[in-house]
């Protein structure tokens, strides 16, 4: 049976295997690369942190977290956000402001991809001297800002959590970034 070719049914059947892959790659190829670029849906970012997570990074009581969604400029996709504000008035820096912790997740970011938008954020960093290099969150990159805010990619999206409306009098620079990073980890297990 080694020297006999296929029967007629066999090739039947593989050439329209091969006219199937031939039509998938003519057609079905724009689709597929169409497909890959398919928006992420939305996170529910006020999920990613709980009130009272939230209230320890803090050193106050909050309200529950307010979300909001704006378009970034260019090709720098969606950034989804979520924003605790202490329930005291006049808690932040200027007056008549609540002192704030707001978590944001950037999402389809194609300038060219999420990992160099995560990069060109840690280069403007790296150029204000405001930035340092951490251990991987959840076995993420990740970086601090010395202004209290911590960036992690993760996957194909960028998590940043940071203070509002806060003085850097208002702690040591070494217990904001503590506090920062804990709850930069909390987030990252939940997105």
């Amino acid at each position: 049976s080694s020297g006999k070719s296929p029967g007629p049914e066999m090739r039947g059947a593989g050439g329209l295997l091969l006219l199937g892959a031939v039509a998938l790659g003519l057609c079905g190829g724009a689709s597929a690369v169409a497909g890959a670029q398919t928006p992420d849906p939305a996170p529910d970012v006020c999920r990613l942190l709980t009130v009272s997570e939230v209230e320890k990074t803090l050193g106050q009581p909050v309200g529950e977290g307010t979300p909001s969604t704006r378009q970034l400029p260019g090709s720098s996709g969606t950034e989804d956000q979520c924003t605790w504000e202490t329930q005291a008035p006049n808690t932040g820096i200027l007056s008549d402001t609540r002192l704030s912790f707001v978590a944001s997740v950037q999402s389809n970011c194609a300038q060219p991809d999420p990992k160099g938008c995560f990069k060109s954020d840690k280069q403007a960093a790296e150029s204000k001297h405001e930035e340092k290099d951490l251990k991987k969150i959840g076995g993420n990159e990740a970086f601090y800002e010395f202004t209290g805010e911590v960036e992690v990619l993760v996957g194909r999206r960028i998590l940043n959590v940071h203070f509002n409306y806060f003085d850097t009098n208002m702690s040591s620079r070494k217990s904001f970034e503590r506090r920062s990073v804990a709850a930069a980890k909390l987030a990252v297990k939940r997105l």
